[in-house]
């Protein structure tokens, strides 16, 4: 932002409590479905004492600058100006009359403008109690033209009114006309249960055809990204493409508008794409607080060709929206069509059954995790990093604790030999991490080893392909119950614990899998008393809670190979 100053006006001569708010990206305008124009006197036609009626001049700072009230303008024939001589801070703006806005809802603000100076569009919210807040929408590009501006924003809990400030700060000129600030209406849910709105993207914006109605653009991070509107796509006439040409950080992609959802509710997500690198789904929830939650679905692989993507995810207890991202980290494209998101619910088989998996091979997974385990007579997977068995400084278990795993009948799985991203190698390379993995752990357990674990949950279909010729079990990172409809053996999906998972989630997880008699597959990896052993370490004390809470519900548990058997039996 050019100068925080400038947000800040002389007409507001109470104390100010100032939040900056800054939006991802700018937002084109979202919707078709929008309500009338809340500005009075938008077009500047009528006037009271020879200046436009419900309009003021602001101004704060040490420059030069005159207000003119035209009888020319884009819309009708008038509009305001500004003409800004000298300049060494602050800003001048014609500026509407607050408008009454509700907290939490969309709305979408538009002008024309011509200007041959820096110049800014900033919200002003207030919450009826002088306490002010504003977010800033876009710095425009000079023009010596009437052109348009559209954007669209948010209203921040409490705030009860809103104003719009197009405003130049530098030497120049803006003229302003045609204003218009309208809610966003919220749209009917699609009859076939889709809840997002244009989901195949073939209805253009209201002001910018570039964009698809409902749909956004976002980047953040340093990379150079450029988004397209394509007249092609997997059906009907268009699809949305990001592209990144130079990355250093973040993410880039095309999303569409929040909806509303419920807590506790699984959701099921699916699009068609096209991608040169793999990608990444995420959901950003927003929750009753107003804080906003991210949780991955899965990590779709690269495919040059239109391919399909599914997963679930359960929504937390207490959310109030949600956002889907398919998205990209890195240098490349991606292409997608056809999204769909939708309460699920899943075919379940005879009983619900939890599996409780362990992943890496961590010292403290067999000292605190097996204890735990022990205690309510439960067994587990232990996915084993073969290349780093007895390297106790890094915090791996010896080759005797795995033996001793095994003896006490829990069930050893590959985790490769040296844990990298299976999509990165070469087919030789893949052999090697895949098969030597498998025969390392069986010398070591002197029996077969036919289940397996992604490393950073990430594959594609040269994994799965290669990987089916050592391991009939294959296990992802990507979100959600393994149930009748959905069950894939070279892809079990799971619900992931991270150090930031509460106890009452995983409760909510095994509740639903007993509800709906799915196959729910908890992924630990470390469990430490110690706060530093990372995002993914469980506290032996919150494993215990759980697993206490899994035995007063007399849910199954069993390990991968024998739960894999009772589904694979009724599917």
């Amino acid at each position: 932002m050019k100068k925080l100053r400038s947000l800040l006006s002389p007409l507001l001569i109470l104390p100010l409590l100032v939040t900056m708010l800054l939006p991802l990206a700018t937002r084109k305008a979202e919707a078709t479905n929008v309500g009338p124009n809340l500005i009075a006197n938008a077009s500047f036609e009528t006037s009271t004492a020879g200046q436009p009626t419900a309009w003021q001049q602001a101004g704060w700072g040490t420059n030069t600058t005159s207000f003119s009230y035209d009888n020319s303008g884009h819309t009708g024939s008038y509009s305001g100006s500004i003409n800004m001589t000298k300049y060494s801070d602050g800003d001048a703006k014609w500026m509407f009359n607050p408008i009454a806005v509700t907290a939490g809802s969309r709305y979408t603000y538009s002008d024309f403008f011509q200007a041959t100076g820096a110049n800014q569009v900033v919200v002003q919210f207030d919450d009826g109690a002088s306490n002010y807040s504003y977010l800033w929408l876009a710095s425009p590009s000079t023009n010596t033209a009437w052109t348009a501006f559209s954007s669209s924003f948010t209203v921040p809990a409490k705030v009860k009114n809103a104003t719009v400030f197009h405003l130049i700060d530098s030497v120049g000129t803006l003229k302003l006309d045609g204003a218009s600030l309208n809610a966003i209406l919220p749209d009917a849910p699609a009859s076939d249960g889709n809840i997002l709105a244009n989901p195949s993207v073939e209805t253009a914006g209201l002001s910018n055809t570039t964009v698809p109605d409902q749909w956004n653009q976002g980047a953040w991070g340093t990379n150079t990204t450029s988004f397209s509107y394509l007249n092609t796509g997997h059906t009907g006439s268009h699809s949305v493409k990001v592209q990144t040409t130079s990355y250093t950080s973040g993410a880039t992609e095309w999303f569409p508008n929040a909806q509303p959802v419920v807590g506790g509710q699984l959701y099921a997500f699916s699009d068609y794409y096209q991608s040169s690198i793999n990608t990444e789904v995420e959901i950003g929830v927003t929750m009753q607080d107003g804080s906003t939650q991210y949780l991955t679905v899965g990590k779709p692989y690269a495919s040059t060709t239109w391919n399909s993507y599914f997963g679930e995810i359960t929504m937390p207890v207490g959310a109030v929206s949600a956002t889907v991202y398919h998205l990209m980290y890195g240098v490349g494209y991606l292409t997608i069509d056809d999204m769909d998101f939708r309460p699920y619910t899943p075919v379940g088989f005879n009983q619900g059954i939890v599996s409780l998996t362990f992943d890496d091979g961590y010292t403290s997974a067999y000292t605190n995790g097996l204890a735990a385990l022990s205690k309510y007579g439960y067994k587990g997977t232990y996915y084993i990093i073969s290349g780093s068995v007895g390297d106790t400084v890094d915090g791996y278990m010896t080759s005797a604790n795995v033996k001793t795993l095994y003896k006490d009948g829990e069930e050893i799985g590959s985790h490769t030999v040296t844990h990298p991203d299976l999509t990165t190698l070469t087919p030789a390379q893949l052999t090697t991490e895949l098969s030597q993995s498998q025969t390392a752990l069986q010398k070591l357990t002197g029996t077969p080893v036919t289940d397996f674990a992604y490393p950073y949950g990430t594959y594609n279909a040269a994994t799965l392909t290669a990987a089916k010729k050592y391991y009939s079990l294959q296990r992802s990172t990507d979100a959600g119950f393994n149930s009748k409809d959905e069950y894939n053996p070279q892809n079990i999906i799971v619900q992931n614990i991270l150090d930031t998972t509460p106890t009452a989630q995983v409760q909510a997880w095994v509740d639903y899998a007993i509800q709906t008699k799915t196959w729910l597959v908890l992924v630990y990896h470390q469990v430490d008393t110690d706060p530093a052993a990372g995002d993914y370490n469980t506290y032996p004390a919150d494993l215990n809670t759980e697993l206490s809470y899994m035995k007063s519900k007399n849910v199954k548990v069993e390990t991968i190979k024998q739960a894999a058997a009772d589904v694979a039996a009724q599917h």
